[in-house]
């Protein structure tokens, strides 16, 4: 599994088309929720 950014530019070719489930953390970068999964998410990049 990999873990990336995407934008308005590249949402519907990552999470639209995707052909497998995906999982998604929005965040800004000035919120402590955010930050406080960010190392969650990093846990489940292989």
């Amino acid at each position: 599994m990999n873990l990336f950014e995407v934008d308005e530019r590249s949402w519907e070719r990552e999470i639209e088309l995707a052909e497998l489930p995906v999982l998604v953390l929005f965040y800004s970068p000035i919120c402590p929720h955010g930050k406080e999964m960010e190392p969650y998410f990093s846990a489940f990049q292989f």
